[in-house]
């Protein structure tokens, strides 16, 4: 489980640095929106051309893979237009690659200080806080992403698995049956449920939900082999 989270943050990282593009978008936990051209930097005003010259310079340095360009072309972007989301969460990303968490958690800060329901900002600071083990300030962002966005159902798997990590199966269980109350993904939450009951050495229910899993998906391949794992151990 820990090493799922840890390699599911280390790409939605990458996915974040790799998808930007002129025009393009970014996907993370649901996909970014508003950010699909660079006019879009700056609502207030028109961007200047140093602004333009910056965030091209920057885009090409990020299709170029040299992240210390980018960081550089942003900052400078940034110092002309101190209000930019958008920069601000780019800025964020790099400084994370790079290992600089206190500068990405400051830029994830501001973003969310400027739009307190910007999504992206909400999972990047997230996931940055997971990686510096503040289980709980991580757990709080996920908390604020399910307040502006319920029905998106992979926060609810995200922020059950933080908690099967940490130990925290009683919280897990409340986050799934949530999930489940909302009629979604059945089988998947089926099995985390199952997960979550063989580690609390509740087998009877363990075994419960692995067969609802299996019988809401039968396709669901890992619920077969968690079965199988399960009546092994048992």
């Amino acid at each position: 489980m820990i090493d799922i989270i840890k390699k599911t943050c280390i790409i939605l990282l990458c996915l974040f640095i790799n998808a930007c593009s002129f025009s393009g978008q970014i996907n993370n936990i649901k996909t970014i929106k508003d950010q699909n051209s660079i006019s879009k930097i700056n609502s207030a005003n028109p961007p200047s051309s140093d602004l333009y010259y910056h965030t091209l310079k920057a885009h090409s340095c990020l299709k170029h893979k040299d992240i210390k360009c980018a960081t550089a072309e942003f900052e400078e972007a940034l110092k002309i237009d101190t209000q930019s989301v958008h920069i601000l969460i780019q800025l964020a990303q790099l400084y994370a690659l790079q290992n600089n968490f206190n500068k990405a958690v400051n830029a994830c800060l501001k973003a969310v200080e400027i739009e307190p329901l910007n999504t992206d900002a909400h999972t990047l600071l997230a996931q940055i806080y997971y990686s510096l083990t503040k289980h709980e300030l991580a757990i709080n962002e996920y908390k604020k992403l399910l307040a502006i966005s319920p029905d998106n159902n992979n926060i609810y798997f995200t922020l059950a698995l933080l908690y099967f990590e940490i130990e925290q199966y009683g919280n897990a269980e409340k986050t799934i049956k949530k999930l489940l109350k909302k009629n979604s993904d059945k089988a998947s939450a089926f099995l985390y449920l199952a997960n979550i009951y063989e580690k609390l050495n509740k087998k009877c229910s363990a075994e419960k939900y692995y067969l609802k899993a299996i019988k809401s998906d039968p396709e669901l391949e890992p619920a077969y082999i968690k079965l199988a794992h399960f009546y092994e151990q048992s």
